[in-house]
């Protein structure tokens, strides 16, 4: 099934691994080829009130910080909800590598305590969205990441992103949404952010941001992003990239099909697609796809080689191996852009630049 699989995946094009990511550079950057929202706990810790915030916020998806506060960490956090051999939305069935890992059908929508159908639409895209203005997260001196299951399975995450959703209005490889919530004063401090499959801090149309005593590691596309940032200060942190990524973009590809994939079985859909000289149907090509990612989370997850084999499975090796380590797209410490995404070749101007950027002990 490789060359037929292969196939597919090339006309699907991965808007998140696709072409330069570029932007303004700086020159720091360092360049290398119930269910639903958690509800924090809160606690009094003398004036002003702090949020405290622990593993238990994650068990079943992204954390929303829609409220200015304090809000602290009181342990490591690593990111890994549904994960495979957990119990589906159903009570009953057990998820498999293809299913883990993304919101329930039944955690999506616009009502409380629910996740926004279009900005979740391609998967839970953080550990933790802030909307908010006059946030202040400490990480008192501790790490969040995404956990190495979930850092394979959903390649498009940001451990905090400083908006409600990943995109501004009409951009990335979906519908998003027809409007955005970006932080405003917000502050992230003391403490390591951890493994990420792109962003350790990711924001559009942000406003006042610091960045203070923050040590970024493993992070596959930029420490930091923010796009049209207005007023930023990044001091006394530090960036080193992953250098042990086990697949490179087709894998990616596989992945943000899926739910398009699905959605054709799940109608009943007649349509197929020829490949080959063969006429596939969707079902045919969701068995292939899950047949893929399940053999791949075997060898690099379960299996714990950190690599596809290419003795157990040459197809999915041949696919997805990443031979270097190392994202195959550019890669950056800190980046700083005008609003939207950072693609395409570097802007000679634009209607809504990042100003007022600082870099302190960097």
């Amino acid at each position: 099934m490789q060359l037929r699989l292969d196939s597919i995946l090339a006309s699907f094009s991965s808007f998140c691994r696709a072409g330069a990511h570029v932007g303004a550079l700086l020159g720091l950057a360092l360049m290398v080829a119930g269910l639903g929202p958690a509800a924090v706990a809160s606690g009094q810790s003398g004036p002003p009130e702090v949020t405290l915030i622990s593993q238990a916020d994650f068990e079943h998806g992204t954390l929303l910080i829609t409220e200015p506060g304090i809000y602290q960490l009181t342990e490591d956090i690593a990111f890994n909800p549904h994960p495979v051999g957990s119990l589906a939305d159903d009570g009953v069935a057990v998820l498999d590598a293809y299913t883990a890992g993304l919101p329930f059908p039944s955690q999506l929508g616009l009502g409380p305590g629910q996740y926004d159908p279009a900005a979740f639409g391609l998967g839970f895209f953080a550990a933790i969205a802030i909307s908010a203005e006059a946030v202040t997260l400490d990480l008192n001196g501790h790490t969040i990441a995404q956990h190495p299951e979930h850092a394979l399975l959903q390649r498009f995450l940001a451990v905090i992103e400083l908006a409600d959703r990943p995109f501004v209005p009409g951009q990335g490889p979906h519908g998003f949404g027809a409007t955005i919530s970006s932080a405003r004063d917000v502050t992230i401090e003391d403490g390591t952010i951890g493994l990420s499959s792109h962003h350790g801090i990711h924001g559009n149309g942000n406003e006042n941001a610091t960045i203070n005593g923050v040590d970024f590691v493993d992070f596959e596309v930029a420490a930091l992003a923010l796009n049209g940032v207005q007023g930023l200060t990044v001091k006394h942190s530090t960036a080193r990239n992953r250098e042990d990524v086990p697949v490179i973009g087709t894998f990616s590809n596989a992945r943000f099909i899926s739910p398009y994939v699905d959605w054709l079985v799940s109608t009943g859909s007649t349509t197929t697609l020829r490949v080959q000289g063969v006429d596939l149907t969707a079902v045919e090509i969701q068995a292939a796809l899950r047949d893929s990612v399940n053999a791949v989370f075997e060898d690099v997850i379960t299996d714990g080689a950190g690599f596809i084999d290419p003795i157990e499975h040459p197809d999915e090796y041949g696919l997805y191996h990443n031979k270097h380590g190392l994202i195959d797209g550019n890669s950056y410490g800190f980046l700083v852009n005008p609003l939207g995404v950072a693609v395409g070749g570097f802007p000679s101007q634009s209607a809504q630049p990042s100003r007022g950027v600082r870099f302190m002990g960097v």
